[in-house]
């Protein structure tokens, strides 16, 4: 019985060293290590903590400013401030901000210049409606309508500034339009606040309201 017992701790034994070989050459071999890749690992250092900076943000580089205290995004290089992707980077970021005056004015001159990237009509539009007015959202994003005219969220976002500025029938048509492109939003127009002029002319209650 004592043979036995031992026979099975050495297997045991043996099983462990099987089972944990892996460690045993992880800690072990120093060769091992250094064919890991990213080894070996960067040291972390405590980074001072700045009540301006939002917990998780990258920590500053030698010399390097943060641009803005919410956004931990370098600042660019002169030559590159000018470059559309970082306009249009720029634009997302005052839309966060919710900086809405600044963002019309940078769609604006984007547009200007001839942009025809979709997110500037868009995110131009809203932020034109947030500082200004419902009806120069419509005349800005129009500007985008042969750019736009296979885009679903284009007709979607036209459709609600139509009904917000009282116009039904023009409503209508640019969500049909939009569920022709894309039948994905008929859900989500249901549900939507600035629809609900729409529903109203149609004396339709919300629990009533199908795709």
């Amino acid at each position: 019985m004592k043979m036995s017992r031992n026979n099975s701790q050495g297997t045991a034994r043996t099983q462990t060293r099987r089972g944990s070989g892996l460690r045993a050459n992880f800690s072990g071999s120093p060769q091992f290590l250094q064919r890991l890749p990213g080894w070996p690992r960067p040291v972390r250092r405590p980074v001072e903590r700045d009540q301006n900076v939002r917990v998780g943000a990258r920590p500053l580089r030698v010399g390097e400013k943060r641009a803005h205290p919410g956004y931990p995004l370098p600042p660019f290089p002169p030559e590159d401030r000018a470059h559309p992707d970082v306009l249009d980077l720029r634009l997302g970021i005052f839309i966060a901000m919710k900086r809405y005056e600044s963002a019309a004015i940078l769609a604006e001159s984007l547009i200007s210049k001839g942009s025809r990237a979709p997110t500037v009509f868009l995110l131009g539009a809203q932020a034109v409606r947030e500082s200004r007015s419902i009806p120069e959202a419509i005349e800005l994003l129009a500007k985008g309508e042969r750019l736009l005219e296979k885009n679903p969220l284009f007709h979607y976002t036209m459709a609600c500034l139509l009904c917000q500025a009282g116009d039904i029938p023009a409503t209508k048509k640019r969500l049909e339009e939009t569920f022709r492109l894309d039948m994905g939003y008929r859900e989500k127009a249901l549900e939507d606040a600035d629809l609900e002029p729409l529903w109203r002319s149609l004396s339709v209650a919300p629990d009533d309201r199908t795709p």
